[in-house]
């Protein structure tokens, strides 16, 4: 729809699909590459929007993680173009590096399900996770560290639903409890305490797995921040890897059929020598496309007719020529 108008451009343009086709290794080593990007405009879109989910913001980091060894792939190239590109190409490394130590690798779709962050990437999401995970190894160790400080062996920790979380002593033991005990059940043969220790651990665990929720949120929305900040680096790289995209494609293109490329110049002249309908024949499976030619300019050959019975092949031809100049 937007053909380019300068000859210079386009020779440039083509200059970059002729030092891609010239190499099959690595034009297939390019379009593995990227092959595992997404649509990083869609992604900077919807970051742009704060509505962006964890698996946006992964796709994102997985798209731009391949920017290095894109720009190592470019790093041979000569062609105008292509060594412009890589010049320009910023790789994006330190959003790649927080998208990746934040990003859990599963994330799920809505963000109030949790999974949203790694583990490490936050000591008191990590500290919350532990105390879920192994409450009662630490209620364990609690109560270890407890016997350890008091010389209180009989010591113990246990739970009931009226008063939470307590530390036991047996009544022979009263007289060596610490200070900062604080009595809260007094049975026939033992005394109930409590410690500020005790209580924060209780809240701790009781109330963990909406801390959890909420504080995974809250780290979530940090890091789409963090990235939002840095959409116009990222449109940069996503206008870069669009263009190399299509450059490779034309070139694989190229290769598999076997297309010519064109000589463009600021003449009037249209000359095309074997010229094949990109799209017929490609359906054509018997006699195969006979290739033909072009010879027009704004002198002595403005006009050509073209004559012949219906299916004769007179649009095919017409439609050849403008798809050939449109390719160029």
């Amino acid at each position: 729809l937007q053909p380019l108008l300068d000859a210079r451009e386009v020779r440039s343009r083509l200059d970059a699909v002729a030092e891609l086709r010239a190499e099959l290794g690595p034009l297939d080593d390019l379009r593995a590459l990227l092959k595992g990007v997404y649509d990083v405009e869609r992604l900077v879109g919807r970051i742009g929007l704060g509505s962006a989910n964890g698996r946006d913001l992964r796709a994102l980091g997985q798209s731009l993680s391949i920017l290095p060894a894109l720009r190592d792939t470019l790093s041979t190239k000569t062609s105008s173009l292509l060594a412009t590109l890589h010049d320009s190409l910023d790789t994006c490394e330190d959003v790649v590096d927080l998208v990746g130590r934040a990003g859990h690798e599963e994330p799920p779709i809505t963000l109030r399900d949790g999974r949203l962050i790694r583990d490490d990437y936050n000591a008191d999401l990590d500290d919350l996770r532990d105390v879920l995970a192994n409450g009662k190894e630490r209620i364990a160790a609690l109560q270890e560290a407890e016997r350890e400080s008091t010389g209180i062996n009989s010591l113990k920790v246990g739970y009931n639903q009226v008063f939470g979380y307590y530390i036991e002593v047996t009544r022979a033991n009263v007289p060596n409890v610490p200070e900062d005990y604080i009595r809260k059940q007094t049975l026939a043969n033992a005394e109930r305490y409590i410690t500020p220790e005790l209580k924060e651990f209780e809240e701790k665990i009781l109330t963990a797995q909406e801390r959890i929720l909420d504080l995974e949120y809250d780290l979530f929305l940090q890091v789409r921040e963090q990235v939002k900040d840095e959409i116009p680096r990222i449109q940069r790289a996503a206008a870069i890897l669009a263009m190399l995209d299509f450059l490779a494609a034309m070139a694989y293109i190229a290769v598999k059929n076997n297309y010519a490329k064109p000589e463009v110049d600021d003449t009037d002249a249209l000359f095309i020598k074997s010229g094949r309908h990109p799209v017929v024949e490609q359906l054509v499976t018997h006699e195969g496309f006979v290739p033909n030619d072009t010879h027009l300019n704004a002198d002595q050959e403005q006009l050509q007719v073209i004559t012949g019975p219906n299916m004769a092949g007179k649009s095919t031809y017409l439609r050849q020529v403008a798809l050939i100049s449109l390719m160029a």
